[in-house]
């Protein structure tokens, strides 16, 4: 039995050790990315010298923060996931000349878009951003045809989340949201929100934007979403804000 137990030691250690050495080797191997694109921005975003010749596993674990510009100017988003520290990620938003991903993007659109490409945007959403565990902020504008995607409902499956930021979206279902507590800003500026029915059951969330929304159109539809969430600073429109509060915005820095 001393034997076996020994063993049974000896096995489970040359075991740990094996792991360590995958993990080892994994976090400094050189990354190879699906996309050229992508690699470049994800490098610069790192900053410090590393670039898609030199970049490692290791490096990736630096990016918390990426804003990528328009998807016009990737063929494949799956890149994404290989950083998986990423706290806040940014996709078709504003790219300032000091940002890591103007070298790419120019704040330019990118190639025309089609409906093809629209399919393999979700599906790849769906695959990268639940993989994304520590992710709290999420920000997603649609800027031209074939942008938009069918359902955000795979930000469920996204456990840290505190803000979510969708501009213009024809998506109508938004009750993934109300399986969060304690989400700090929802942002639905423009998107196809028609009543306040598809909004009164958020688990009261700080700030809710519903700026250029069919919504506003109807005061009933505003007071009926005023009652439903007395806790939630509401963002009407023209500088209209209901249940107004004290902006802070110390919990991006948490």
């Amino acid at each position: 039995m001393k034997i076996e137990k020994s063993m049974k030691i000896k096995i489970l250690v040359i075991v740990c050790l094996l792991l360590a050495a995958g993990y080892f080797i994994r976090q400094n191997s050189h990354v190879r990315f699906k996309d050229e694109n992508m690699g470049i921005v994800i490098c610069n975003t790192i900053g410090h010298g590393v670039t898609p010749e030199n970049v490692r596993y290791k490096d990736l674990k630096k990016v918390d923060y990426l804003s990528i510009g328009c998807v016009g100017w990737y063929t494949t988003l799956l890149d994404i996931k290989k950083c998986t520290n990423i706290e806040d990620l940014t996709i078709n938003g504003y790219i300032h000349e000091f940002q890591p991903a103007y070298e790419v993007t120019q704040n330019e659109y990118g190639r025309e878009l089609t409906e093809a490409d629209s399919v393999r945007i979700e599906e790849e959403l769906k695959a990268v951003v639940p993989k994304l565990r520590k992710l709290r902020e999420f920000s997603y504008s649609i800027y031209s045809e074939n942008s938009d995607i069918k359902s955000w409902d795979f930000l469920e499956s996204c456990p840290s989340l505190v803000a979510v930021y969708i501009w213009n979206s024809d998506v109508t279902d938004y009750s993934f949201l109300n399986a969060f507590k304690g989400m700090k800003f929802i942002n639905l500026w423009g998107c196809k929100v028609e009543s306040a029915d598809a909004l009164i059951n958020l688990q009261d969330p700080e700030r809710l934007c519903v700026y250029d929304t069919p919504l506003v159109e109807s005061e009933e539809e505003i007071q009926k979403l005023c009652e439903a969430l007395p806790n939630t600073e509401i963002l009407i429109e023209g500088g209209r804000i209901e249940n107004d509060r004290d902006w802070d915005w110390s919990w991006r820095h948490e």
